[in-house]
């Protein structure tokens, strides 16, 4: 991030000087896609992803559980896809660079392709947990009181 930061001020004050693109606006994409794709599959070890969570609202334990495992499971096959898709962009940009820094564009092609892992590894290592039944009993983050002596404090 600091240096898609820096990348970017550096182009605002080069632009601002009169001079042409340095090539930091490609440093600034590169940089963006790494940043999306391998924190794509960092968000779902710690299940800040955007989600619907409704699970929060039922009051069957087992059936929240239930609907993590599909959500879990959904989320596996889209890594699997997404991955697999990845991995034939990937074949095909190989030898490509970005046209003023030369900048291998399987840099961010190789991110989608982490990302993808990282989104299976941390998706399936949950769905065990969740069948193991070492899964905490999982509300989005929200912390959402589920009974009526949960908001009272009884």
């Amino acid at each position: 991030m600091a240096v898609m930061f820096i990348a970017g001020v550096a182009q605002v004050a080069v632009r601002l000087g009169g001079v042409r693109s340095l090539g930091t606006d490609e440093v600034v994409t590169l940089s963006m896609a790494v940043l999306v794709f391998v924190g794509a599959g960092l968000i779902v070890r710690t299940t800040d992803h955007i989600a619907i969570e409704v699970l929060q609202y039922l009051p069957d334990p087992r059936m929240r559980r239930v609907l993590r495992g599909i959500g879990l499971i959904a989320l596996v096959v889209f890594g699997f896809v997404f991955g697999y898709y990845a991995w034939d962009f990937t074949s095909t940009v190989t030898g490509e660079r970005t046209l003023q820094l030369g900048i291998p564009v399987v840099v961010s092609a190789g991110a989608m392709v982490i990302g993808s892992v990282l989104i299976v590894v941390h998706a399936a290592g949950a769905l065990v947990r969740l069948v193991m039944g070492e899964d905490q009993d999982h509300d989005g983050g929200m912390n959402v009181p589920r009974s009526e002596g949960e908001v009272s404090g009884r």
